[in-house]
């Protein structure tokens, strides 16, 4: 995941970018106006995209979290029931 969110950005850097160079290329100020709108929207979309990537690595991050965590539980209460058949056994 965390690769995809690097294309997403080196994606996004590269048609704001082109979208740059072709602002700075044209005279008329309402084709400027639409190149920046277009470029901000590209710029945007990519944006909210590497966003996405994010908080699905941390869903995955946080669902082993969890996992891991119950596992440890259960290892914790299977010992403690082992502890608790020695010390009966002993008695």
């Amino acid at each position: 995941m965390p690769n995809n969110s690097i294309n997403s950005m080196v994606r996004a850097g590269v048609a704001a970018l082109l979208m740059l160079t072709m602002i700075s290329t044209r005279a008329d100020e309402a084709e400027v106006t639409d190149d920046a709108r277009a470029a901000g929207h590209a710029v945007g979309s990519a944006i909210h995209e590497v966003g996405h990537g994010a908080r699905e690595v941390t869903r995955t991050i946080g669902h082993a979290a969890r996992d891991t965590v119950k596992t440890g539980v259960h290892a914790v209460k299977e010992g403690g029931k082992e502890l608790k058949r020695a010390v009966k056994g002993e008695e």
